[in-house]
C-alpha cells in the first residue's frame, strides 16, 4: 500500500454550538451513591455497561441501581489522576485506553489489555506523540491516537501525525494479540463495530493513465476484506479528502461523507450507497461508533435516527459524545448513551455554567442530573450510561456513581411536538439543499 499524505484529521467539525435552548420542567431525580471506591470511569461491551474503579475493581451495572462485580484488574503503574480512561470488555479481555498529557507539547496513549479471570496484563502498546509549530502551522511527530475499538475478535486503532494516518489491527492468534493488518486511514472518521468485527474507510488505488485511481470502501477489518465500495466517492477522492462513516439502516447500507473542500475552502456533507452512483447532499452527521444510531444537524435541531430506521427529532443541536475517543474532545452539548430497544436517549446539554444530563424519549424529556460545566466533560474518563430503565452517572464533583432510576410513565416529560417539528424540519431541509443547488447552477452556469 503506498503511503500518502493526509489532511488534519479534524477537518471534519466535533463540537457543535447550541442553537436552541428550551426550559425542562421536570426535577431531578433523587441519586444514590455507591460506597465503594472512587468510580473512574464507565465502558461499554457488547450490550452491558460497566464500570471501572480506582482499586482495579469490574462491574456490570445492572438494573434498579445494582452491580455486580465480574472483575479486579491489576491497573498496576496506570497515573489514574492524570490519564482519561476508556475502556471496553469483550468476551474474557478487557480493553483499557489511556491518554495522559506528558508537557505541554506532547502525550502519549497505553493501549493496555487484562485478561478479566486473572487480572493480569496480557498486552500492552505506548503511542507517543509530541506538537510543534513551523510557520504558523501546527505539526505532530510520532503517533498520536485518534480513536480506538475493540470487539470479541481483537481491537484496532487510527493514529495519526502531520503526515499520515494509520489503522492498525490486532487480532486474537493463538491465544494472543498479533498484529494482523495495516491501511491507511485518510478517509476513516472512526472505527465502527459490527457484530464480532471491526469496520473503518479504507481505499483501493488503482494506475489507470498514468493518473492514480482511488476507490473509497468499507473494509471488515478483522477478515481483511472490502465489505463493499463507494465508486460515487471517486471524483471527490481524485480532488478532496472524504471522511466517511458507516450506518446500517435496517439491513440497507449507506455511507454518511464529510468532505475537506480545500480548493473551494469549505465543509461538504452527502449521504452514498455501496456501489452506486451519486452524491445525496446532507448535513452534519455523527454516526454511533457502535452502529446503534446515527444524528444528523437539521435547522431547528436534530434528528436521531435508529438501526431499526425509527426518527426522534430533538429541539437540540446535539453530536456524540465520543466514547472510545483517547484525546481530551468532549463536545458542549451531545449524546452520552442510547437504549435502542426503547428509542430513548442520554444526552448532555450545557447552559451557563451548568451541564444538564437530560433522558429523551419519543413522549418528551426531562433532566434527570445535574453538573457544574466544567465537570460535565470528558477529563477523566467516560461518565454516563444506560442499563434498561436505570442511568448511571459519574459526578465527578462528589466522586461518585450515582444512580437514577427512570420512571416507565412520567407526566412531567416535556413533549417534543415530534411530527410538527419533522415536518418545519423536512420543509427547512428541501429549501436549503433547492438553494444550494440552485447556487452551484448559476455558478457553472
Amino acid at each position: 500500500m503506498a503511503e500518502e499524505k493526509t489532511p488534519h484529521i479534524n477537518a471534519a467539525k466535533i463540537i457543535i454550538p447550541i442553537l436552541l435552548i428550551i426550559t425542562i420542567a421536570a426535577a431531578p431525580h433523587p441519586a444514590t451513591a455507591q460506597t465503594r471506591n472512587r468510580p473512574i470511569a464507565i465502558g461499554f461491551g457488547e450490550n452491558e455497561r460497566y464500570i471501572l474503579y480506582d482499586n482495579g475493581e469490574l462491574h456490570r451495572l445492572l438494573e434498579h441501581g445494582e452491580t455486580t462485580q465480574i472483575a479486579k484488574i491489576n491497573m498496576g503503574s496506570i497515573d489514574i489522576e492524570a490519564s482519561l480512561i476508556d475502556f471496553e470488555v469483550y468476551g474474557e479481555n478487557v480493553y483499557l485506553y489511556a491518554y495522559r498529557n506528558l508537557n505541554e507539547t506532547s502525550g502519549e496513549t497505553t493501549i493496555i489489555i487484562f485478561n478479566a479471570r486473572s487480572g493480569e496484563r496480557i498486552f500492552q502498546k505506548t503511542y507517543t506523540f509530541n506538537t510543534f509549530t513551523v510557520a504558523g502551522e501546527n505539526r505532530v511527530n510520532g503517533s498520536m491516537v485518534l480513536a480506538a475499538s475493540a470487539c470479541i475478535r481483537g481491537f484496532a486503532v487510527i493514529t495519526a501525525n502531520t503526515t499520515h494516518s494509520t489503522i492498525e489491527v490486532y487480532k486474537i492468534i493463538l491465544g494472543g494479540f498479533k498484529l494482523f493488518a495495516k491501511y491507511s486511514g485518510r478517509m476513516a472518521m472512526t472505527i465502527q463495530r459490527y457484530g464480532d468485527t471491526l469496520l473503518a474507510a479504507t481505499f483501493r488505488v488503482e494506475i489507470r493513465d498514468s493518473m492514480p485511481w482511488i476507490t473509497p470502501r468499507i473494509t471488515d477489518l478483522m477478515g481483511n476484506k472490502t465489505l463493499f465500495e463507494l465508486p460515487a466517492l471517486i471524483p471527490v477522492a481524485a480532488l478532496a479528502y472524504p471522511f466517511i462513516q458507516a450506518f446500517n439502516r435496517n439491513g440497507s447500507w449507506e455511507c454518511h461523507v464529510t468532505v475537506n473542500n480545500i480548493r473551494m475552502n469549505r465543509i461538504e456533507y452527502y449521504i452514498v450507497y455501496p456501489e452506486k452512483q451519486g452524491l445525496i447532499d446532507s448535513s452534519e452527521t455523527v454516526v454511533s461508533p457502535y452502529l446503534e444510531y446515527l444524528v444528523m444537524s437539521q435547522p431547528t435541531g436534530s434528528k436521531i435516527t435508529f438501526k431499526s430506521g425509527e426518527n426522534m427529532t430533538v429541539p437540540w443541536r446535539l453530536t456524540i459524545i465520543p466514547q472510545g475517543s483517547h484525546i481530551p474532545i468532549d463536545p458542549k452539548s451531545g449524546i452520552l448513551d442510547a437504549n435502542v430497544t426503547s428509542k430513548v436517549v442520554l444526552a448532555k446539554i450545557v447552559e451557563g455554567d451548568r451541564a444538564k444530563i437530560l433522558y429523551i424519549t419519543e413522549k418528551g424529556s426531562r433532566e434527570i442530573y445535574s453538573l457544574s460545566a466544567k465537570n460535565a466533560s470528558k477529563t477523566k474518563g467516560f461518565y454516563a450510561a444506560l442499563t434498561q430503565n436505570t442511568a448511571y452517572i459519574i459526578d465527578p464533583e462528589k466522586n461518585r456513581l450515582a444512580t437514577i432510576f427512570l420512571e416507565e410513565e412520567g407526566g412531567a416529560d416535556q413533549p417534543l411536538i415530534i411530527a410538527a417539528v419533522s415536518t418545519i424540519v423536512v420543509a427547512a431541509a428541501i429549501v436549503a439543499v433547492i438553494i444550494r443547488r440552485k447556487t452551484r447552477l448559476n455558478r457553472n452556469g
